[in-house]
């Protein structure tokens, strides 16, 4: 699966859909209408993926474990719960379930690297784009978009 995107003021940005996924699966298949499109920046330079504080709220993400994060606004106290993260592709939509930090962030959703390295991220500067080829080994199909 080949996902791409523009580079905008020099960052990498990708529409995903997430979700609780407590809330957003159900026999095994996706309730698409429990789940909320976000933008979100591909932050190579973060380890973990994270949702801002109000944006956990508005999906209903609880935390379920803390731990000390350190980061560019130093270190931080953060909660951490299971999110369920789509990309939409030729037609179906496909998912992975990771754990995602809770954080105080001034951007609703940051994909880091353990979501990044489920693939291989190509950044093509002079083209102004990016793509991130991402083998469906490493996603599932769990229903059309």
């Amino acid at each position: 699966m080949r996902l791409e995107g523009p580079i905008v003021n020099s960052q990498c940005w990708i529409q995903v859909l997430t979700g609780d996924p407590a809330r957003s699966l159900h026999g095994g298949r996706v309730q698409h209408h429990a789940l909320t499109p976000v933008n979100a920046l591909i932050d190579t330079g973060a380890t973990t993926s994270a949702v801002s504080i109000e944006f956990a709220r508005q999906l209903g993400l609880v935390g379920r474990t803390s731990s000390k994060v350190s980061g560019v606004g130093g270190l931080h106290e953060s909660q951490q719960a299971p999110a369920l993260i789509g990309f939409q592709y030729d037609g179906s939509t496909f998912f992975r379930i990771l754990p995602m930090l809770i954080l105080p962030l001034g951007i609703p959703m940051l994909l880091g690297m353990d979501d990044i390295l489920a693939g291989t991220l190509h950044v093509d500067g002079p083209r102004g784009k990016w793509t991130w080829s991402i083998s469906t080994g490493n996603v599932k199909n769990l229903g059309d978009a």
